[in-house]
Parts: C-alpha cells; structure tokens; sequence
C-alpha cells in the first residue's frame, strides 16, 4: 500500500514539473456597466478600462488553470452635482481553462470562480449607496482565440460574471451594482 501510494505521488510530481507557467497581461473594457442607477436624480459611469497580470498553468490534454488579478474603476453620484463616489475594484477569477486542438489559432473555453473587492477612494460613496459587501464572489465562463505569434500568445476572450451578490444597495435601491457583467479582454501571455 505504501509503495503504490509512493509511486503515484512521484508520478503526479513528475507530470507537474514537465508543465509550463507563462505569465502575461490581460487588459479590456467592461462592455456593461458595474453600477445602475434607477433614477434620473442619479447617475454612474464605468471607466471603460480594465487592466492587471495573469498567470497559467499549463497542463496536459489541452487543459491549463488561470489566475487573473483585474483593476476596474467607477463613480455615481447624484445628477446635480452635489457629489460623486469614485471606487476602485479588485477582481480575482481563477479559471479552468480548455484548448481546443489547432496549431496557430486555437479556440478556447474557460469557467470558473472570481472575488472582488471594493474601496471607494474619493467622494461621498457612504452617503449616497449602502456599501453592503466590500467583497463578493460570482461564477465566470467564457471564450475566446488564442493566436501564436512565436513565443507570445495573443487571446481576445468574452467573459461572462454573475455575482452572488452586490457589492452596494439591493434589488430595488436606487443606486446598485449590477449582479451580471460582461467584459472583452485581450491577454497577452509569454
């Protein structure tokens, strides 16, 4: 029992080290808005940049796991000016990713869980939504091509994110976050 045991922990170790790590940067926009206003007393707008590193583990049969640390920006306010809230985001999906077969385009799916984090870094966030959860966690699937141009990987990607629950208000607040987002993004890998 031992033995076998042994042996399959040397033979997993040694499947692990053949992989390759590549490290990369994934950047893209929001295609919805992180926050929803309402009322036209309100407003939001969403910076349309998201931008951070990202990291893969590449395993056998077309398989890899991913990991993403993403920065998003937005603000809401009141629409006669009397503030705005500025807040940052954290985002952190970590991803089950499949290739399909090809050589130099090569489709791709991935799924998976990501966790965010809010801080708001200026303005009057506390006095105009109800922060509820600094941090949530939601589900992503997604999709896109990956394309070789020698040692660098270029993959435009579709991601789909709904979250367990909304950072600021609730369902029928008159400032909320939205509880589904999509975003395009680009990553570059080595």
């Amino acid at each position: 029992m031992f033995l076998r045991t042994w042996i399959l922990v040397a033979s997993a170790c040694a499947t692990l080290t053949a992989q390759s790590l590549s490290l990369g940067l994934k950047a893209g926009v929001p295609v919805t808005e992180l926050m929803a206003a309402a009322s036209s007393s309100f407003y939001t707008k969403t910076r349309w940049y998201t931008l951070g590193p990202s990291v893969e583990l590449h395993l056998p049969f077309g398989l890899a796991g991913e990991a993403d640390v993403l920065y998003k920006r937005f603000e809401f306010g009141q629409s006669n000016d009397a503030g705005v809230a500025t807040v940052s985001r954290w985002e952190i999906p970590l991803l089950v990713k499949y290739r399909f077969p090809g050589w130099l385009v090569r489709p791709f799916i991935d799924a998976g869980m990501s966790f965010n984090h809010v801080s708001a870094t200026g303005g009057i966030a506390r006095n105009l939504a109800e922060l509820r959860h600094p941090s949530a966690k939601g589900y992503v699937a997604g999709g896109g091509l990956e394309l070789r141009l020698g040692v660098v990987r270029v993959g435009p990607e579709m991601r789909l994110t709904r979250w367990g629950d909304r950072n600021y208000g609730v369902a029928d607040a008159l400032l909320r976050s939205n509880m589904t987002e999509i975003d395009f993004l680009v990553g570059l890998s080595f």
